[in-house]
């Protein structure tokens, strides 16, 4: 049920708020939620050093912007698991292999956005395609 009233009002807020749902209290236990989930998070990222350090999750907003940049363009096709799991193993095997090879930061995040760019071009390649099978 949260997941079909948080799917409805990403595809069309106002047709959400026309069928019942309650948008803006939905949208603020979602913030809540969200913020709940990034509390424990840093809470478990410092209990790994038992000490707050600052720059711990450096990079990571890049990671969890391509994920969700994945899952975005998924959401618009109706493919939303999919996207979500392409697009975070995508993102393990390319970190893996860069990791493995030794590069240095500045070139693993290259490696990362040039990943990130081909899954995307895949991406609008499949949709095209079954949009022009569908139509056909």
């Amino acid at each position: 049920m949260l997941g079909r009233r948080t799917y409805l009002i990403g595809a069309n807020a106002q047709a959400a708020r026309l069928s019942g749902i309650n948008v803006d209290r939905h949208l603020t236990a979602l913030f809540i939620f969200s913020s709940l989930l990034a509390g424990v998070t840093g809470i478990l990222l410092a209990s790994e050093f038992k000490a707050g350090v600052s720059s711990r999750a450096m990079g990571y907003e890049f990671d969890a912007l391509v994920v969700s940049l994945l899952v975005g363009s998924a959401l618009r096709a109706g493919l939303v698991r999919a996207g979500m799991f392409a697009g975070a193993l995508i993102l393990s095997v390319v970190t893996s292999a860069a990791t493995g090879l030794l590069l240095s930061p500045d070139w693993q995040f290259t490696l990362k956005a040039i990943a990130v760019f081909v899954a995307i071009l895949a991406q609008s390649y499949a949709l095209g395609r079954r949009k022009a099978r569908s139509s056909a």
